[in-house]
């Protein structure tokens, strides 16, 4: 049976020579080569191991360590912020009730001085004048005044005072007439034709106001001024009473 032989240039102590392998001869060298190529690479592998542990632990350590560092700035920027965001919120909530409470202490500034008059001057018709029984006129005043669109009018407030034995609130209805001439002729006018807004619904215990602004249609000359009262109460007589215009309202006149 013949052999396959393989002929290997080798080198020796004489020069080269040429030595004939076999199959199996071959195949057996190139695997202890490869074993051992292996056995090499894993050698080397251990020793990095072996050596950069150290290195490798330390590494870790360094990130593990910038890690907790970089937690806890962030637990403390996100404290700064909530407490900073607390702190915008309290100011904000603190600067609108220091402007509502501005604003009411300013609403209470007005409707006080708006008040105090009219106090104090109910106090000087209570102290000032006869506590005689009954109804009547306590106060009634015409002054010169402008509009809005700077026309000629007249400002106006009427007292009532009512003093009876009575508790319960009296009810009943005010006229009141401007009697006059335009271009000789007579004229008469009530506050409701010269004052859309005028009150005229009587609704007294003690003292009821009314006031108001009207204007004179052009031409007229007023003569006189007549209040009537009337209430739901017989007990209570009616009020009349009539005011020359050039008393009432004198300025008007110089």
């Amino acid at each position: 049976m013949a052999l396959n032989k393989r002929t290997l240039l080798t080198r020796g102590f004489a020069g080269y020579r040429i030595t004939t392998l076999l199959p199996w001869h071959s195949t057996l060298g190139l695997f202890f080569f490869v074993l051992v190529l292996v056995v090499s690479y894993w050698v080397v592998y251990q020793i990095g191991l072996v050596r950069g542990e150290p290195q490798l632990k330390a590494t870790r350590d360094q990130l593990a360590n910038t890690e907790r560092k970089l937690q806890q700035q962030i637990e403390a920027k996100l404290t700064l912020d909530k407490k900073f965001l607390n702190e915008i919120q309290q100011n904000t909530v603190l600067k609108e009730s220091n402007k509502q409470l501005l604003n009411l202490t300013n609403d209470l500034q007005n409707q006080l001085t708006t008040i105090t008059p009219e106090l104090n001057y109910l106090r000087g018709l209570i102290t000032n004048t006869d506590q005689t029984s009954g109804l009547s006129i306590q106060d009634f005043m015409i002054d010169p005044a402008l509009t809005a669109d700077k026309e000629m009018a007249y400002r106006y407030q009427l007292v009532v005072r009512l003093i009876w034995s009575g508790q319960e609130i009296a009810t009943g209805s005010l006229q009141v007439t401007f009697v006059g001439k335009s271009q000789d002729k007579n004229l008469v006018y009530t506050i409701k034709q010269l004052d859309v807004n005028a009150n005229t619904s009587l609704k007294i215990r003690y003292f009821q106001k009314f006031d108001g602004l009207f204007m004179l249609p052009p031409g007229f000359n007023v003569e006189k001024v007549i209040i009537e009262i009337t209430t739901n109460k017989k007990q209570l007589a009616p009020v009349y009473r009539e005011y020359q215009w050039n008393t009432l309202v004198p300025s008007i006149n110089k």
